[in-house]
């Protein structure tokens, strides 16, 4: 074998079997794609489900464009993917020449892709933040929000659980990967991703549905109050007619209830995600805690035997 080919050899170790290049390149740059490109529409059918006033909308439509505009999201991926270029560098890249930087290069574009997606779950958490803070002035759509609710709502989740897998074989790649390590020091500085972006993700995944629900309530008891308050305005009536007014308004206020129970904060579908982020936190936990890993071990050592 001549150099070139054994230097060919092992880059194509390092990439595939050691930095888990390609599986994580498919996940990172895949869910890129998915939420910048699904991400799009599925902010703009939510802003257009919402009846808003002339500046909320203004500012709602501002913060969902940014946050599929790779000018605007350089803001957050920048300094992300500068900080992961840090890290990744200070651990070592081995061999050496046109192979380190190419390994270089390759897993930095994947801090980026994450970057991306990070950079687009900010602007969506601030767009919601921006909703919840002006809640009062937001008109639901009621039966368009039912009706798009779960449309939106698979979205954040299929999303959140797409960035959880693949931060689970980006976080798993660095610990495989055959870095060289100057100090043992370094090896911390792997968690950056995780701590940054797991608890983000998890965020994403439920705080919209938050949002949701509190409009939706503040809605629900607008119209009840408000129905009350008509009740008591109209003319003088008999016993009878009272009694139907109030049946009939009871039967809204449970009609209502039921509709509310339409938009729960976390159902079943939040399961994926949940179950990959007690994985992925589990993993890290048995990778530095020896007191939990020595647990675990005995625990299933006793279960299988």
């Amino acid at each position: 074998m001549t150099q070139g080919e054994d230097i060919a050899t092992k880059l194509f170790y390092s990439w595939v079997k050691y930095f888990n290049g390609i599986i994580v390149g498919g996940f990172g740059w895949g869910g890129t794609w998915y939420v910048l490109s699904a991400g799009k529409k599925m902010l703009s059918l939510l802003i257009n489900t919402l009846s808003l006033s002339e500046e909320l909308s203004a500012k709602l439509i501002l913060t969902s464009k940014k946050a599929t505009s790779f000018r605007h999201l350089s803001v957050v991926t920048l300094p992300v993917t500068i900080i992961g270029a840090v890290v990744l560098v200070s651990c070592g890249y081995p061999l050496e020449g046109f192979a380190k930087v190419y390994l270089a290069l390759g897993s930095i574009s994947l801090y980026w892709a994450g970057a991306i997606g990070f950079g687009f779950i900010i602007y969506t958490l601030y767009l919601f933040k921006q909703m919840e803070d002006n809640y009062q002035d937001i008109s639901i759509e009621r039966w368009s929000l039912v009706i798009h609710f779960d449309s939106l709502n698979s979205f954040f989740i299929v999303s959140a659980s797409f960035a959880i897998l693949a931060l689970i074989f980006a976080f798993r790649g660095t610990l495989t990967a055959n870095f060289t390590f100057p100090t043992e020091l370094f090896k911390l500085f792997l968690s950056f991703p995780l701590i940054l972006f797991l608890p983000t993700i998890l965020i994403y995944s439920f705080y919209p549905r938050y949002v949701f629900r509190k409009m939706f309530d503040f809605d629900v008891f607008k119209q009840i109050d408000q129905l009350q308050s008509d009740i008591k305005k109209a003319p003088k009536e008999t016993l009878k007619e009272k009694m139907e007014m109030e049946k009939t308004l009871a039967e809204i206020k449970e009609k209502l209830i039921i509709e509310r129970k339409s938009i729960p904060i976390v159902s079943l579908k939040d399961s994926f995600s949940i179950v990959l982020a007690f994985i992925m936190s589990l993993q890290v936990i048995y990778q530095k805690d020896s007191v939990i890993k020595d647990f675990l071990v005995s625990f299933f050592e006793s279960i299988l035997k």
